[in-house]
């Protein structure tokens, strides 16, 4: 998939008055005002007091205008890994959007843009990328397709970023260069096959709260075909409507998709354009099909991740966003990277590095 960027951009927050009980609000992102009771307007109320939708108008009392409240700190300090957290104060967002850390393992991998003709001295923006995974303090694992000719010193990576829109987002995140970029030696940039890489980070990442690994599966594990999986991602906003803004959605998205078994996904591809003598290669597997649901053009690199059988509470990243044949068509699965299929192709590069493969094992 094509990976379109947006600019993390960091818009002052609006100051609001009600006239009701003479108090003021100011618009803050919405995981800076955990009390409803707070809470002037919700997301995505019809006759909203704030501009942008990631926002609500928090009331303040009249002597605490000059910043917003300090969110409170509701997450689990778990261990291990692939470990969700489920245990908020309350549902912060609606619908398929995720929670504030509830998967801590996806990070965005975000490129350094300069305009043309700037100088490389020179302010440059940093853009949206691609998505990936942690599985390591100092690694993360992504889609080839994503970094394949990249040098290293135009890539970082945010680590528990939710709003990418937010300057609230900087109390969570944190952000790290990549040092070096390991692409698997037998990619191909025409088909995909073989999309995987590995980005090494310049420092590690500190575990936090809502910062945590990726699990990943033994070498050769495929999951169930029907298994409901979730795929983590920023994507563009509806995928059958046109966005009216940049395009993507800044709150961290979740997709819940069904595994599909090898010998439908390559019967149902074969029905599209990609016709009857396709054949689906054994890096690839597949998931979703459903109406409406898919991983789309942008998400590239982004996990998906599987709960493991006989252990509900730890998730594995199963596979790695690659390609698809447009979005959310009936009967039409995503193909993904097939993570156990690289396993050993894994462990192999973090041993060369004298890393521990402890952190994404379970």
């Amino acid at each position: 998939m094509m990976n379109l960027g947006f600019v993390f951009a960091v818009v002052p927050l609006a100051l609001m008055v009600l006239a009701k009980e003479e108090r003021q609000c100011k618009c803050v992102p919405y995981d800076a005002c955990p009390d409803e009771n707070d809470r002037a307007d919700e997301l995505f109320h019809a006759n909203r007091l704030c501009d942008r939708y990631t926002d609500v108008c928090c009331k303040l009392p009249m002597h605490e205008t000059s910043s917003p409240p300090t969110p409170l700190s509701v997450f689990a300090h778990k261990e291990g890994c692939g470990r969700r957290n489920y245990d908020r104060v309350g549902s912060l967002t609606p619908g398929d959007l995720a929670q504030i850390g509830e998967f801590p393992w996806v990070v965005a991998v975000t490129r350094v843009d300069h305009q043309e003709g700037e100088e490389e001295s020179t302010e440059a923006q940093t853009v949206y990328h691609c998505g990936g995974s942690l599985i390591h303090p100092k690694v993360v694992l992504t889609g080839a397709h994503c970094v394949a000719g990249k040098e290293n010193h135009q890539l970082k990576i945010r680590a528990g970023d939710w709003n990418t829109r937010s300057n609230a987002g900087g109390r969570y995140f944190q952000e790290r260069f990549v040092d070096r970029i390991v692409v698997h030696e037998d990619f191909n940039g025409g088909n995909l096959f073989n999309d995987v890489a590995l980005l090494f980070l310049s420092e590690p990442v500190d575990r936090s709260n809502n910062i945590g690994f990726a699990c990943l599966p033994t070498q050769g594990f495929v999951p169930t075909p029907g298994t409901r999986c979730l795929a983590t991602v920023w994507e563009k906003d509806d995928i059958d409507r046109k966005s009216k803004t940049s395009g993507y959605q800044p709150i961290l998205k979740k997709i819940e998709l069904p595994m599909v078994a090898r010998p439908e996904c390559e019967a149902a591809l074969r029905n599209t354009t990609l016709g009857r003598h396709f054949k689906l290669h054994q890096s690839f597997i597949c998931a979703g099909g459903e109406q409406g649901k898919d991983t789309c053009k942008g998400d590239g690199g982004s996990p998906l991740v599987c709960q493991v059988p006989n252990n509900p509470s730890t998730y594995a990243q199963t596979g790695i966003v690659a390609w698809g044949i447009k979005c959310g068509q009936n009967k039409v699965p995503g193909v993904y990277a097939n993570v156990a299929f690289f396993r050993n192709w894994i462990d192999d590069h973090i041993h060369k590095a004298h890393l521990d493969t402890t952190y994404y094992s379970y």
